[in-house]
């Protein structure tokens, strides 16, 4: 069994750290899913840099900490357990994170015909 806190083999001099868990059909084509893990280390976005990814995404901070920017202003705070939806086209950017954060990120693109593509989720406001 595998534990997402588990660190090896990733070092926090070679910069955040992605490790897919689990996916499913491609999130870069018609339909899909992929889980992944994210290991920060206090990295952040150059500024004026945005990410405006072709698919949603869906994250929870698992340890640690993060701040986000949308284009349009907005802030989030995110501590332990929070989480959030960023839909596809919407442009974000990471402004702090903390030197010990564990994400996890279920990145999703539908068929077109699902509640995913119509804000349905629970938990969306």
């Amino acid at each position: 069994m595998d534990n997402i806190f588990d660190a090896e083999p990733f070092d926090p001099a070679g910069g955040e750290q992605f490790e897919t868990i689990i996916e499913k059909g491609s999130i870069y084509m018609t339909s899909g899913f992929r889980l992944e893990r994210i290991l920060s280390f206090g990295q952040a976005t150059a500024e004026g840099v945005w990410f405006e990814q072709g698919w949603n995404e869906w994250v929870v901070i698992a340890r640690g900490s993060a701040v986000l920017e949308f284009e349009d202003g907005k802030t989030m705070d995110l501590s332990l357990g929070d989480h959030l939806e960023i839909k596809a086209g919407v442009k974000h950017r990471v402004v702090s994170v903390s030197d010990d954060c564990v994400w996890l990120a279920l990145n999703y693109k539908c068929c077109g015909s699902c509640p995913c593509n119509n804000g349905m989720i629970a938990g969306n406001d």
